[in-house]
Parts: structure tokens; sequence; C-alpha cells
């Protein structure tokens, strides 16, 4: 059975979406800066993180699995 993850690459578009946008709070955005410097910091046990997760969840009507994605 599948589990029901978004990818890093997907978690780190949305971060980057949510900068562009200017609806990034400063920790979301320093988040994104050390991933884009190569730091393994977008992790489950990352408060910032499971905050970034339940809020793609929810826009995007569940995990990539529960709505039928790869």
């Amino acid at each position: 059975m599948k589990e029901a993850r978004f990818k890093l690459s997907e978690v780190a578009n949305y971060l980057e979406e949510k900068i562009l946008n200017g609806e990034a709070n400063a920790a979301e955005e320093e988040l994104y800066e050390r991933h884009m410097w190569g730091e393994r910091v977008i992790r489950t046990d990352s408060s910032t993180t499971q905050q970034l997760l339940l809020e793609m969840k929810k826009e995007y009507g569940g995990y990539p699995f529960e709505r039928g994605g790869d």
C-alpha cells in the first residue's frame, strides 16, 4: 500500500509559491532559504513543516494517495 505523503519537491514548491505571493511567515521563509542552501530542514518532525503539510492537505483536498495521485 502506498503511503499518503507529499514529496519533498511538492513541499518546497508550495513553500516557494507562498513566499512569492507574500503569504509566508518568517519561519517559512527561513525554512525555504535553508532548504535552498542544501540543508535538510524540511522534515516531518519540524513544527513549521507540519503546519505546511496541513495547509497543503487542506488546499489540495488530501494527500496524493487519498486524491488519486502518484
